[in-house]
């Protein structure tokens, strides 16, 4: 067992002449050690996470410890142990379309590799999830990371990476990085040294890409159901090693992070009155992070797993990328008497004289070509950022919603909660009517325009082909014969002389993979 009493160069208050200096003079922390500019991981002692801090009472720490700040410096991130999102992509695909959080982290999403991102986020995210299964059961877990797209993000890949429940993000600040991790440890891996050293050499390898400004985060569903977490000061938490039992592999991790200089900041208890979902932050982000329980789920609540709604005051580096934009010929404005005029005015004796078929008939092709740039006006669309249900009202409930959850953020009182309810409640009120009806327009033109359905089913895969494979139950092909008569058995009633008229269809579930 660790030892309580820490030496003196461990408090806070050591005399500086103890501690490594970095070259911005700061306390040591991840960062290059020499001039040189060479960066070195800072193993630290064994037990220095438990004695870093002054120990109080768990009632003489105030709730709150962040003044009210100004709201575009807010980055809001949702945290939550779904429970697996399988049996309800529809909904989370709906909840995460309101886009009121900025980083949405998931654990135990249980997706596979036939999930596409775009059935839970939209273009307004770029989305990273992994399929890592590191349980010895044979289904569930699987992470998820998903960042605002106007943020500067980019997916990181650690050694041992591919071996982990794990997601390392770095996001661009205009004071530095930011390195989001979020993880997964399976019950029965909690005491796997080997796991959690792998994960820890992931930590190892980012704090070497780290500058003096950079940062951490890192949360997730840990497991560390054993280990009880005493308030510290600036409100960090650390294990109260008089009521934990603390194992070998949860002391390797602790001091991994440790010597990285993160503390433990999640005090939401579950419905047993446990914390297995912890949260993980640089030292330097004390005074400018907040973490809370979420005013409510996003879809479900998970009696094990409270949802967190963590908010950090920080300036994200934004890039702004083109509007995707679409030409294509208005024939319902053309003017067709003046096509008329051109195409009769072709001397097609001349044009298409000569004894080659092939020639003429390109030379044909061409003039039409001609006469239909020169006279069908052009149109330009944009694609629209919101979903293809969406009206005003629903945009003006998206914007109430989102203020709502940032007044929230700041204030943490009843009445700010009970507002974001009421918006959260109209808004999704509204999107389930909006996505039902469209859904039901949706699968009624299967009927008579059939290439509707598939620019759906395209979107839905970001991909502008007819699928390379289809999966029904267990009938699985991969041949464009195959793949044909695997749709027209699966919607050969929706066809049927008798089911023409049916204006009660209903899509059976097709599975296409890219």
């Amino acid at each position: 067992m660790v030892a309580l009493d820490p030496p003196s160069s461990a408090l806070p208050n050591a005399s500086t002449s103890n501690l490594q200096l970095t070259r911005s003079c700061h306390l040591s922390r991840p960062g290059s050690e020499s001039s040189a500019g060479v960066r070195a991981y800072q193993a630290a002692a064994h037990g220095k996470y438990f004695s870093f801090y002054d120990v109080t009472q768990p009632d003489a720490v105030p709730t709150s410890r962040l003044a009210p700040a100004d709201p575009a410096s807010q980055i809001l991130l949702y945290y939550q142990n779904t429970g697996g999102i399988n049996m309800s992509i529809a909904d989370y695909q709906l909840a995460c379309n309101d886009a009121c959080y900025d980083i949405y982290a998931f654990t135990e999403t249980w997706l596979n590799n036939n999930t596409l991102s775009h059935q839970l986020f939209n273009e307004t995210y770029s989305v990273q999830f992994t399929t890592v299964h590191n349980s010895n059961k044979s289904s569930g877990g699987g992470v998820l990371l998903a960042v605002r797209s106007s943020f500067k993000s980019r997916l990181l890949k650690p050694p041992e990476d591919l071996t982990v429940e794990h997601l390392w993000v770095a996001i661009s600040m205009l004071t530095g990085t930011l390195f989001v991790c979020v993880i997964y440890v399976p019950p029965d891996r909690v005491n796997d040294c080997t796991l959690i050293e792998k994960h820890t050499l992931s930590l190892e390898w980012v704090v070497s890409q780290m500058g003096a400004t950079d940062n951490i985060v890192i949360l997730g569903d840990f497991n560390l159901s054993t280990i009880s977490w005493l308030h510290g000061s600036n409100n960090f938490r650390f294990p109260d090693n008089s009521r934990s039992s603390i194992r070998p592999a949860s002391l390797v991790l602790l001091d991994a992070y440790s010597s990285a200089r993160l503390r433990q900041v999640n005090g939401t208890m579950n419905a047993n009155n446990r914390l297995l979902d912890l949260c993980f932050i640089s030292e330097e982000l004390g005074h400018s992070c907040s973490l809370l329980q979420a005013p409510a789920p996003l879809v479900k609540n998970c009696r094990h797993h409270p949802p967190l709604l963590m908010t950090l005051e920080l300036l994200p580096e934004h890039h702004f990328e083109a509007i995707a934009e679409t030409v294509h010929y208005d024939f319902y404005n053309t003017d067709f008497e003046g096509m008329k005029n051109l195409i009769a005015g072709v001397d097609w004796t001349t044009s298409l004289s000569g004894d080659d078929v092939n020639s003429a008939a390109s030379t044909m092709s061409n003039i039409l070509i001609y006469a239909i740039d020169r006279i069908v006006p052009k149109k330009l669309t944009r694609e629209q950022p919101h979903p293809s249900w969406s009206n005003s009202e629903l945009r003006r409930l998206k914007r109430l919603k989102r203020a709502a959850l940032k007044k929230y953020s700041k204030r943490r009182t009843d009445l700010s909660k009970a507002e974001y309810l009421r918006a959260n409640t109209a808004y999704k009120r509204l999107n389930s009517a909006l996505y039902n009806n469209y859904q039901f327009n949706l699968q009624n033109r299967l009927k008579t325009n059939p290439k509707k359905f598939w620019s759906y089913v395209n979107k839905q895969r970001k991909e502008f082909e007819l699928p390379s494979s289809m999966t029904n139950g267990t009938d699985n092909v991969d041949t464009v014969e195959g793949i044909a008569d695997l749709f027209r058995t699966q919607f050969y009633s929706v066809f049927s002389a008798e089911n023409v008229n049916d204006q009660t269809l209903r899509m059976p579930l097709i599975i296409c993979l890219p």
